[in-house]
């Protein structure tokens, strides 16, 4: 390689981390529309629904996003409120406006003077989620594969292309947390970081109960990994968190209306019979985007699929189709999916994303 060649090639390797974080942000802006679409078109804003309001169980259970929207929103001066909240009604009452709600949403999002403002701050909460989550989500890989920093940088793209179609039809502003929260939870479990694991699974119990598959996780793959008295004192405070938190939730809103589960085993039948062409198709590209070169993948990422088991289960107590479900197990599939793409196109080898060209990047 001559010195120009060199030059460039240097020039290539140190751009490619700031060419993707383009990438994710030009991705994750056009997220926020079908989330909004979703969430905000369903007049589910998270402030006047928990953890004071209206909202039913199970929702009103997830408190923690909407804690950090409501104590953000107190935050903000009424100098800076009041002219924005004016602006923002006279766009929405503006031709331009109105047609722009109109072609968006299929129901009128909750756009009244005395919410509008309060629908901007969750919108930005949870935007800072989701770009949270892509960082996890890429801190979590480069752990995983440090041989190749093509793996960490491509998954979040991948992410972010998937997520729209689980988000369109059923969304909530803490699923952006959820996925966030699992990406940290394993991150600090493969680190053998356990302090800071425990704090995390403690928070983001708040934030939904699905942090129980993270147990379910650890439990498969620390079992012959740690010293068994190690194993059992962390089990043992995972089991202790978890049933602390949810059952405090659960007891604080026993007398909101709504259910803890549902049961919708005959309809998940109904759905498989009318969605089987569908599902013939698609589920064998799942499986085979996840196994493929099985032996190849990190033991640890084989070891988290195991929570497939019990969070399919728990998808037959929701209603059918609702893919956002699998959320906690999104991270590990994802990532599994990311692999065998890698591998089938050999992009890992290419020198820009090798490991010390990953290392000049950073």
């Amino acid at each position: 390689m001559n010195h120009n060649q060199s030059v460039l090639h240097s020039a290539v390797t140190r751009s490619i981390v700031p060419i993707f974080v383009i990438i994710y942000a030009m991705c994750s802006i056009y997220l926020m529309i079908p989330y909004a679409i979703g969430v905000v078109g369903s007049g589910y804003t998270g402030l006047d629904s928990s953890p004071y309001g209206v909202q039913s169980r199970p929702v009103v259970y997830r408190v923690l996003v909407p804690t950090i929207a409501r104590v953000a929103h107190a935050l903000v001066p009424a100098s800076v409120e009041e002219p924005l909240t004016k602006r923002m009604i006279e766009w929405r009452d503006s031709e331009e406006g109105k047609e722009t709600v109109k072609s968006l949403f299929i129901r009128p999002p909750p756009l009244a003077d005395d919410k509008i403002f309060e629908t901007l701050v969750v919108a930005c909460v949870t935007y800072l989620t989701m770009l949270a989550f892509i960082w996890m989500l890429y801190t979590l890989t480069k752990a995983l594969f440090p041989e190749s920093i093509a793996y960490a940088l491509v998954t979040p793209v991948i992410a972010l292309q998937l997520i729209p179609a689980l988000t369109v039809e059923n969304g909530y502003i803490y699923d952006f947390a959820e996925l966030f929260f699992s990406c940290a939870c394993f991150y600090l479990m493969f680190k053998q970081r356990w302090s800071a694991y425990l704090l995390c699974l403690f928070i983001a119990t708040f934030n939904k109960e699905t942090t129980v598959f993270g147990i379910f996780f650890f439990t498969v793959w620390s079992y012959n990994k740690l010293p068994r008295a190690q194993f059992v004192n962390l089990l043992v405070a995972q089991v202790f968190i978890w049933i602390a938190v949810k059952g405090g939730v659960t007891w604080y809103y026993a007398d909101k209306p709504g259910i803890i589960a549902g049961s919708f085993f005959f309809a998940h039948i109904e759905y498989m019979r009318v969605h089987a062409a569908e599902l013939l198709i698609n589920v064998p590209c799942i499986i085979f985007l996840m196994v493929f070169r099985w032996r190849e993948k990190p033991a640890f990422l084989r070891g988290g699929l195991w929570m497939m088991l019990p969070n399919y289960a728990a998808y037959l107590t929701c209603v059918p189709g609702e893919w956002r479900d699998f959320y906690w197990c999104l991270p590990v599939m994802l990532i599994l999916a990311t692999h065998t793409l890698i591998s089938i196109s050999g992009i890992a080898d290419l020198a820009i994303f090798r490991r010390d060209a990953a290392k000049n990047a950073q």
